[in-house]
This record gives structure tokens, sequence and C-alpha cells, in this order.
């Protein structure tokens, strides 16, 4: 059964394209994401890794904790509000961080103009992490996870921002439509 619903529904296989495409264009870490709605956290399923030797580890595998960082905010943006609710009340500190989750009331405001804008934005300097991530929506809308481009913070400035984020945002939108096919 489960090797029938793989055949239907590829993510890595499609999306790797993408991946490439953003990785080669901006020489920064392309990932991939994918949504587990049974514990509310996504998982890195796919990335094409900067040739810069300086580079923040995003291994296949990782799992996200969805309140932190561009991935995880551009998914959890997207969750029914008693989801987020869930993962905001079992949020500690940050896995990188250390630092405890901001106020509830904004952490909401974040999500709502990620939400409005279609797209994450992280920068913190003391850790060297930047990145932007869009989600990825299959059949219905239903959330299925993100793409996006992680950086350290002194390479992210070297970038045209807008570009970078009309990019990751345009290939979100693509990508959607064709795992819209396949769900």
């Amino acid at each position: 059964m489960a090797s029938l619903l793989r055949a239907q529904f590829d993510p890595v296989r499609t999306a790797r394209p993408f991946l490439e495409q953003l990785g080669e264009r901006w020489q920064e870490t392309a990932a991939l994401c994918i949504f587990n709605p049974a514990n509310l956290t996504a998982s890195i399923v796919d990335t094409v890794l900067t040739p810069h030797p300086l580079r923040f580890a995003v291994e296949i595998g990782m799992e996200l904790a969805l309140p932190w960082g561009s991935l995880g905010q551009a998914m959890l943006a997207h969750l029914a509000p008693e989801d987020i609710d869930a993962v905001l009340r079992a949020a500690k500190t940050g896995p990188i961080s250390g630092r405890p989750l901001a106020p509830r009331a904004e952490v909401l405001a974040d999500l709502q103009r990620i939400r409005e804008r279609g797209y994450a934005e992280y920068f913190d300097p003391k850790y060297d992490v930047a990145g932007v991530a869009a989600p990825l929506f299959g059949r219905s809308g239903a959330l299925l996870g993100c793409v996006g481009i992680t950086m350290p913070t002194q390479r992210f400035g070297l970038h045209d921002r807008d570009a970078m984020i009309a990019a990751v945002r345009d290939c979100a939108r693509e990508l959607s439509g064709l795992l819209a096919l396949q769900t």
C-alpha cells in the first residue's frame, strides 16, 4: 500500500528540479520540507547544498520544530488555529538559539504577516542563520510542506532580497500546482 501511495505522490522527485534551480541561481542551500500532521512537525526530505564551504547544516531527515526559522514558520502560519495553539503550547526553546518563544501575541502577528506575504523570512546574526521559505499546498489547499533557501547571515545581505523572495514564492507556487495534481 505504501509503495502505491509513493508512486502516486513523490514530492522529492517532483521538487528536485526546483531545488536545483534555486541552488544554482542563488548558490545557497535549497531545502524541501514535508509537513507531518500526526506530530505537527516537518522533516527535511531533500536539499541542494551550497558550494560555499561555510553553510548552515541542513540535513535530509532532520526534523524541524515549526515555531523557529523560515522553514518552520512558513508551515506553522498555515495550520488550523487549534494546531497553531498546540505547537505554541509545546514550544520551549529554539533548537539553535536556546531562546524562549516570543510572546504569543507577537508570534500570532508574525504568522499573520507570513500568511499575507506568502513567505517567511528569518535572520539571526547572533547564530549566523538566515533564510526565506514559502509553503507548499496540495489539492484543496492542504499544507504539504515548504521550500526554502538557507544561508549564513553574512551572505544574506549580498543577495537581492526581493528577487530571492520572489524566486522562492514562485517556486512554491509552481511546485504546489504540480503536487496538487499528485495528491
